[in-house]
C-alpha cells in the first residue's frame, strides 16, 4: 500500500472496486467473485446474445449446473456488496463520501485490506 487511496480519482476507485469485486483467480488465497465465475458469466452472456441454447467453449458445452452456480455467485456477490455498501451509508451518515463508502465494501468483500481514510 504505497498511495492515499482517499486521493485517488472517482474513476480509479471504479475501476478499483470492480477489481475487487472480480477478485483473484481460483486456487488462490484471494477473495471476490472469482475470474473464472466473471469468464463464465461472459460466455453465458454471448451465447444468449447469439440465441443459443447452451453455453460452449473451445468446442465443448459448459454444463447448466455450472452456469447456474456462476451466475448465482455473481448475484450473492452483488447483494452482498450493495448490502455491506448500505450499511456503511448509513452509519457514516455522509452521502458526499458515497463512492468511498462503496470502496470500503469492495476492499473487505474482496479482502483486499485498502481503504479510503473512512473508517
Amino acid at each position: 500500500n504505497t498511495i492515499d487511496h482517499e486521493q485517488l480519482r472517482p474513476a480509479s476507485k471504479l475501476i478499483g472496486i470492480i477489481f475487487m469485486f472480480i477478485g483473484a483467480s481460483p486456487g488462490s488465497t484471494g477473495g471476490g467473485v472469482k475470474t473464472i465465475c466473471l469468464a463464465l458469466t461472459f460466455l453465458t452472456l454471448r451465447s444468449v446474445l447469439r440465441g443459443r441454447s447452451a453455453v460452449e467453449t473451445g468446442g465443448r458445452a459448459i454444463p447448466e449446473e455450472q452456469v447456474f452456480r456462476g451466475l448465482a455467485i455473481i448475484t450473492l456477490g452483488l447483494a452482498t456488496l450493495m448490502f455491506a455498501a448500505l450499511l456503511i451509508v448509513i452509519i457514516e451518515n455522509n452521502p458526499a463520501r458515497l463512492l468511498d463508502q462503496l470502496y470500503e465494501a469492495a476492499s473487505a468483500f474482496g479482502t483486499v485490506g485498502v481503504s479510503a481514510n473512512l473508517t
